[in-house]
């Protein structure tokens, strides 16, 4: 029974490690097709992201203190996650006037999923995991 629950819980940490890797990489999609200059109020959470992530890489705090970032990453995520659905449909999204969803924008939301996630997972290997 406990090789049960070993396998179990292996299962469980992966699954949280990939959904969490997904959040990220969606997330820097959604903060790459920012219009800071027209945003809005979507500056707000985006300044908050961006504070934290700068306190994270400076003092390389506990992860449990990022919790306070989530609801900003998780909307940004949902715009990122929108906008790769709509290309992978072949319907381009219509810009509004807080995103513009361009190919510019597309190669700074792979560079800014590859900075996130290399940052969130950077202790990663010294786990054990």
């Amino acid at each position: 029974m406990g090789r049960v629950f070993a396998v179990l819980a292996l299962a469980l940490h992966l699954h949280a490690h990939v959904l969490h890797a997904v959040l990220l990489g969606c997330a820097g999609f959604g903060l790459a097709a920012l219009r800071l200059r027209r945003a809005g109020w979507w500056t707000v959470p985006a300044g908050l992201l961006a504070y934290n992530a700068g306190v994270f890489l400076v003092v390389n705090a506990n992860p449990r203190y990022a919790v306070q970032m989530m609801p900003a990453a998780v909307l940004f995520a949902g715009v990122g996650a929108a906008w790769l659905w709509a290309r992978a449909r072949g319907a381009p999204l219509p810009p509004s006037p807080a995103f513009a969803f361009t190919r510019r924008g597309l190669a700074l939301g792979m560079a800014a999923a590859l900075v996130l996630e290399l940052v969130a997972f950077r202790d990663l290997p010294a786990f054990g995991l």
